[in-house]
């Protein structure tokens, strides 16, 4: 029994979810890419909550933001 958390068992609706909330708060990456196993440390933390039934935007992102601090963009790192 893998305690990973599994895509798999999610929606299209709640990976959507994931993958809006990821991109806007500047990762990169495509969570629903084919048959992708090789998740993030970021996508699996939004899974587990989402699985949990946290689907709030502003609450997922600030999981993000608790957990890894805030995400410089590319860009952000350009204009340096």
């Amino acid at each position: 029994m893998s305690l990973e958390p599994s895509p798999a068992r999610l929606t299209a609706g709640q990976l959507d979810l994931i993958q809006k909330v990821l991109f806007d708060q500047g990762y990169t990456g495509n969570l629903v890419d084919g048959l992708a196993t090789d998740y993030t440390a970021a996508a699996k933390l939004l899974i587990g909550h989402v699985k949990r039934g946290i689907t709030d935007r502003a609450a997922l992102a600030t999981a993000l933001e608790d957990a890894f601090g805030q995400c410089v963009r590319p860009s952000e790192i350009d204009s340096q």
